[in-house]
């Protein structure tokens, strides 16, 4: 069981050290003026474009020169047109600049639906708080000028994303089905079948309620971890920005608010670069639970559980700058568990020469201390037309639980709950899963894991190889407690 805690501690040491390189920044180069970005977006009734241009670093104040019309250009494509901007207005802003320009006829017909803006020479302060000019004409690359049905959708998935970005990833257990059938192996002549099943359902009427159901059961011995929980559990959250939830949920109230009047182009922009700035640790889930727990083979062995337990939780970040490739983590869960026994195992009988006994384990109430991690790596690709993977995901998490009092052991040589005992019961699962298909309902692969340790609650030890199918819902995201649906969080790989 050493080598399971010196996993687990790898790890929470693995997550910290990821979350310090997310945070780490490059060494800073030398500083030119430059556009960051070039919204066009061509306006409702109206033969407007409305261009909003981003600089970086920011313009100088004092130089209004840089914004005059003289020296300013814009050229349509691929024509090469260029646009008369005497006709337009232009709007200094915190960001850049705003210009409204009259657009010719041919951009209204979509011929023409490219745009290019120059300025001949721009002016920033530098960190040595003097102004620096640009040594050359400063261009922003080809943009599409976007319809306005265009440019609402490309804000839906702004805010979208922002929203997403304030939440935290489930894990496979949380998912609100997660069903795996395998053949598993564990250091026997042949290979057998099992199972890897978990349900979540929200309480209607009970903000941050769930019920879930867990059962992980196989036909050989030494792979069984015979484990069963059913329950109902509330979450709270919290965040470490709530000054930056409130003010991205007040922006997105006035971003859904059809009587707002405000450029919703603007805001949805707005809303996308608050996002950006939560950092690594997204908050903390606080979970308490009352479930029963019970051995699936014969329910002898069953416990009256109250759990409760603190998570920390990253938010999804891309792994080492990758399109396609994520990293989350819960680097840290800690948690206790305590309740009684209501079910007491399987009876041991005793003969002498004179008399036979039969006494059932000596178990009452129970406490458990217990401490976990959990770190998820994943490709993911769902919409890619060509690859016949849509999905790829590597998970490692342990749990290890302290027993304060003796409770229930599963005999591998007698076959029987019937030996008792307490101290460490580490428990570690890795799987690989690779999804070949998925829809608004789910994603369907196949899935690879390696488990090794004990579950309560009859901690019979497995040390066991998986393979079979995988299916699971495809709802990533967990809820806040704002919102009208929970998901439950009650362990780490159980």
């Amino acid at each position: 069981m050493r080598s399971i805690r010196l996993t687990l501690w790898f790890l929470i040491v693995a997550g910290a050290c990821a979350l310090r390189a997310q945070d780490a920044k490059p060494a800073p180069a030398g500083v030119t003026i430059g556009i960051k970005t070039l919204d066009a977006v061509r306006l409702n009734d109206s033969p407007n474009v409305d261009l909003r241009v981003a600089f970086e670093p920011a313009l100088e104040p004092n130089q209004p020169g840089d914004l005059k019309v003289s020296n300013i250009t814009i050229v349509l494509k691929p024509g090469g047109k260029v646009i008369d901007i005497t006709q337009g207005d232009i709007f200094p802003d915190q960001e850049g600049v705003e210009i409204m320009i009259v657009a010719p006829t041919d951009v209204n017909n979509a011929r023409e639906d490219l745009v290019n803006v120059c300025f001949g020479v721009l002016h920033f302060l530098g960190e040595d708080k003097k102004s620096h000019a640009s040594p050359k004409k400063v261009c922003s690359a080809d943009t599409k000028i976007m319809t306005p049905k265009e440019a609402k959708a490309l804000v839906d998935r702004l805010v979208s994303a922002a929203a997403d970005k304030a939440k935290a990833d489930k894990t496979s257990s949380e998912k609100d089905i997660f069903a795996s059938g395998f053949v598993t192996t564990a250091g026997q002549s042949g290979a057998q079948g099992g199972g890897d099943i978990s349900l979540n359902d929200f309480v209607p009427g009970l903000t941050g309620a769930t019920s879930f159901l867990q059962i992980q059961k196989s036909s050989v011995g030494n792979g069984d971890p015979r484990h069963f929980e059913v329950g109902l559990s509330r979450r709270h959250t919290t965040s470490f920005a709530r000054t930056l939830d409130s003010q991205i949920a007040e922006d997105v109230k006035a971003y859904e608010d059809p009587k707002d009047a405000t450029n919703k182009k603007t805001l949805g922009e707005k809303i996308e670069r608050e996002a950006n700035g939560y950092g690594a640790l997204l908050g903390a889930l606080e979970d308490i639970a009352l479930k029963m727990e019970g051995d699936p083979t014969k329910f002898k062995a069953a416990n009256a559980v109250g759990d409760g337990d603190i998570r920390i939780l990253t938010r999804t970040l891309k792994l080492f700058g990758s399109t396609n490739g994520y990293f989350r983590a819960r680097p840290l869960v800690v948690g206790f568990e305590g309740g009684r026994s209501i079910g007491q195992g399987d009876a041991t009988t005793t003969t002498t020469s004179t008399t036979t006994s039969t006494t059932l384990p000596n178990v009452n109430w129970l406490a458990r201390a217990k401490v976990g991690a959990d770190l998820t790596l994943f490709y993911d690709n769902a919409k890619a037309k060509y690859s016949p993977i849509k999905r790829v995901e590597i998970n490692a998490g342990g749990v290890e639980r302290y027993l304060f009092f003796k409770e229930i052991n599963y005999d591998s040589t007698t076959k029987k709950d019937s030996t008792t005992g307490k101290g460490s019961r580490p428990y570690f699962q890795s799987d690989v899963k690779v999804f070949f298909a998925e829809d608004a309902k789910g994603r369907y692969g196949l899935r690879m894991a390696y488990t090794r340790g004990s579950l309560p609650p009859v901690f019979a030890n497995v040390k066991s190889f998986q393979f079979g199918f995988v299916y699971e819902t495809a709802d990533d995201k967990a809820k806040t407690k704002d919102d009208k649906t929970t998901t439950a969080a009650n362990k780490p790989s159980s």
